[in-house]
């Protein structure tokens, strides 16, 4: 009798732990830190534009972007992965803040700038919340993304607000999956692909 009670305690134990794990599974919330970009990794994008990092230049990573044939460089900052500028003299002021790092659900900023998309010192306040962390399928896979949702304000109700939603997939270290309506659309109506991750250099970027 004392060794069937003992069996059944330890039973016991097994089924309290196993849920235990299943529902700090289940409860855990997602998160993702800034990612690192190593020399090669390249995303290419629906709407024929390439985006491949081709280095460091200070703060900011080097993006060497190919579309119709031509070649530009853009620069994006390595902490926050913000769009500071392009070599279209294209001149974020601060960077656009598509990330706010670490990721989670609910996460939510606003910050205004500067951007001379439709005239010069256009002023702009952009609000982000990251809505939800879900799979999104796309030509390049499937992947497990954080889909985050944007509305940018011109400050002086020039023009029409611009919505932008777009899903971050860790493991691809970047945006997989994004629609936009508004200006400059198209340059953000896209998914990915093919993604191509470089392994780490033990070197610095040069």
């Amino acid at each position: 009798m004392e060794a069937l009670r003992s069996a059944l305690f330890a039973t016991l134990a097994i089924v309290i732990i196993f849920t235990s794990v299943i529902v700090s599974a289940q409860t855990s919330t997602p998160s993702a830190e800034a990612p690192t970009l190593n020399p090669g990794d390249e995303w290419v994008r629906s709407n024929g534009r390439t985006f491949t990092v081709v280095g460091k230049e200070g703060d900011y990573y080097t993006m060497k972007v190919l579309w119709n044939g031509k070649e530009s460089l853009q620069w994006w900052h390595q902490k926050t992965l913000g769009l500071r500028h392009t070599q279209e003299r294209v001149i974020f002021e601060p960077a656009l803040e598509l990330f706010r790092w670490p990721l989670t659900v609910g996460l939510k900023w606003c910050y205004e700038y500067a951007a001379p998309v439709t005239g010069p010192n256009v002023m702009f306040q952009r609000c982000n919340e990251v809505k939800t962390f879900e799979e999104v399928k796309v030509q390049a896979g499937s992947f497990q993304a954080f889909r985050i949702e944007a509305v940018a304000t011109h400050l002086d109700r020039s023009a029409p607000d611009v919505y932008h939603t777009y899903w971050y997939a860790p493991q691809a270290r970047g945006i997989v999956k994004s629609t936009s309506v508004g200006i400059a659309a198209d340059l953000w109506q896209f998914e990915v692909v093919r993604v191509r991750l470089a392994p780490p250099k033990t070197a610095e970027l040069k």
